[in-house]
């Protein structure tokens, strides 16, 4: 059986896949942003997501391409939801909350969240000035513009449970809005271009030859 009928039939049956290294390959062989991934950083994303079992085709766990001046990054993230699954699979989750105060500059993000096995609640504050983050010109970039008390609560909540679940889920990937856009000048080349450019490449050395033995 191939790796995509044994998907399927987990799938029919009501069952999430096995996480194991040959679903994650299938995965990245399957997604062109893995063509960025150098041999070191694949082997990083395989053993993040078999050690905290993240399955990457329901996006607990996938990549984000980043360009600065022309070189190409890869980030490997995760989902703030994925924080709250984990929790409640550990049967410790005894509820949580999260909400904002302040305005403009003077925004926070709160998060409470109880442990059945501990006595009082878990607080975390995130605060705008140290969690928004900024493009190129020191402006918010557009999601934490358009959804600023959105965004701090994605913080908040994936800051807090890797916190208050420190031996559970620590070592999980970062929620996107704890990261950087990356979006700066520059493109990442498709595996077209790459073969097109490489092609003018060996173009141009052979018209270089070319003059080079006339001459």
């Amino acid at each position: 059986m191939d790796e995509t009928s044994r998907i399927s039939d987990d799938r029919d049956q009501g069952n999430s896949p096995s996480i194991d290294r040959e679903l994650i390959v299938h995965y990245l062989d399957s997604v062109e942003d893995a063509q960025y991934l150098s041999e070191t950083d694949r082997e990083r994303f395989i053993g993040t997501a078999l050690a905290s079992q993240l399955n990457p085709f329901k996006r607990e766990i996938h990549l984000k391409v980043t360009r600065e001046n022309g070189v190409v990054g890869i980030r490997i993230i995760t989902g703030y939801e994925v924080y709250l699954k984990k929790a409640e699979q550990t049967g410790l989750l005894d509820g949580w909350k999260v909400w904002t105060e302040g305005s403009g500059e003077s925004l926070r993000a709160i998060v409470e969240i109880r442990r059945k096995d501990w006595g009082s609640p878990f607080l975390h504050e995130v605060y705008w000035t140290e969690a928004v983050q900024k493009d190129v010109n020191g402006l918010a970039s557009t999601f934490w513009e358009r959804m600023p008390r959105f965004q701090l609560k994605k913080v908040a909540i994936s800051q807090g449970f890797r916190l208050c679940f420190a031996n559970e889920i620590g070592g999980m990937p970062y929620e996107s809005a704890e990261l950087p856009d990356g979006d700066k000048p520059g493109s990442v080349p498709t595996k077209q271009e790459q073969r097109r450019n490489e092609t003018v490449k060996n173009a141009t050395k052979l018209s270089v030859v070319s003059l080079i033995s006339v001459s």
